[in-house]
């Protein structure tokens, strides 16, 4: 028991800002020695923000990434569905006409995504799946709907796989919401409305 004692303790003397870290790499860990199978993908995605919830930036973006496929994982399970965890890194480009006193402008941002992923499948149609995660981004500069360049990013893929063998391209509408968690006074945050295509490598 002492070596948990030890952990615990370790844990509460993290920053609090660090902490989501830690819990990422503690399932990453207890999800690799779980996996009975995994994968990588090749991503590409592109798409535009949505003007909602406050956000007035309308930009358009493009992306590549590198998507890996692990599992099932017990502790992500849902109910009776499985799932398996899913870790992304991208690269983001966008760019804004500009938008009242904000001139036009492209941005390049960096982000990682952790994500669960359910399958469903019936006998007639195409494999179904939803993936639901989060992750952070950083940006070479702030934008008018985001004061930092540090930033949060919850993210949801409903989508489908095509192809007769498996695992096969992968085809989903993702929806990256992107702010500061609050960390800035101006937080009104972008969310980003994406074609995603994964292609397995």
């Amino acid at each position: 028991m002492r070596p948990f004692r030890n952990l615990f303790r370790y844990s509460l003397q993290v920053p609090r800002r660090s902490r989501p870290l830690l819990l990422l790499s503690l399932i990453f860990v207890s999800a690799l020695s779980q996996a009975q199978h995994h994968r990588w993908y090749l991503s590409g995605f592109s798409g535009t923000s949505v003007i909602v919830l406050g956000s007035q930036d309308l930009r358009t973006g493009n992306g590549l990434g590198v998507a890996y496929e692990m599992g099932p994982v017990s502790k992500l399970r849902w109910g009776r569905a499985h799932a398996n965890l899913v870790l992304e890194g991208y690269y983001d480009l966008t760019t804004s006409p500009g938008v009242r006193n904000t001139p036009p402008n492209t941005s390049v941002a960096w982000g990682t995504l952790a994500m669960a992923r359910y399958r469903y499948a019936s006998i007639d149609s195409p494999t179904g799946f939803l993936d639901v995660g989060w992750g952070l981004q950083y940006a070479d500069q702030t934008t008018r709907d985001l004061s930092s360049k540090l930033n949060s990013t919850p993210v949801i893929d409903l989508g489908f796989e095509i192809g007769r063998e498996h695992p096969g391209a992968l085809v989903a509408a993702r929806l990256l919401h992107i702010s500061n968690a609050g960390t800035e006074r101006k937080n009104k945050g972008q969310n980003e409305l994406f074609l995603l295509i994964q292609i397995p490598l």
